[in-house]
């Protein structure tokens, strides 16, 4: 299986444009309406003693420092998103000049508790659920979403890990975002 291209099965289309937005607008809807139907649950009537729950608190913030960030990009799977400046293979070529500014970034989204719009991009990509299933049909199709590659660095530390999870996790919720899809 080395060195095989995988094709995304699609629907029939005329056009890459008018298939690429029939889909945005088909996730977009079914969001809105997960989205409707959460607002109008209501919530469980159970208590919890936060003090009692929970051993652990974020009381302090530790920076990253580049050391920490080149071992975490170094470890990390060279896989890129189209939409990444430049491809992660190169990235890695050339960490040292960039190795502040990209540091300078997670510190500052950590810190800040900001992501920089700029990263708020995912190439998504519909794929069909089962190679069985009518192609034609949206409700058969999952969203799969390719995040830039600072975005999917993982880290030990629990501030880092956490965070870049946890912004993983808002970013597919809220779809706060620009989405491209491709082929």
């Amino acid at each position: 299986m080395c060195n095989t291209i995988q094709t995304h099965i699609l629907p029939d289309h005329v056009s890459e444009k008018l298939l690429a937005n029939d889909f945005a607008s088909f996730f977009h809807t079914r969001v809105r309406d997960l989205r409707d139907k959460l607002d109008n649950l209501t919530p469980p009537s159970f208590s919890v003693d936060i003090c009692d729950a929970c051993e652990s608190s974020f009381a302090s913030f530790e920076y990253v420092d580049k050391e920490y960030v080149r071992t975490l990009i170094s470890q990390s799977p060279a896989s890129s998103c189209a939409f990444d400046p430049i491809p992660t293979v190169l990235l890695k070529t050339c960490l040292d000049p960039l190795l502040p500014h990209i540091t300078d970034i997670i510190n500052y989204s950590l810190s800040s508790g900001i992501i920089p719009k700029s990263l708020k991009t995912a190439q998504v990509t519909p794929l069909l659920k089962k190679q069985s299933l009518n192609q034609s049909d949206f409700k058969n199709y999952r969203p799969i979403s390719n995040l830039k590659f600072i975005l999917k660095i993982k880290g030990s530390r629990p501030n880092v890990t956490n965070f870049l999870f946890l912004f993983q996790v808002s970013f597919i919720i809220l779809l706060d975002i620009n989405i491209a899809y491709s082929r």
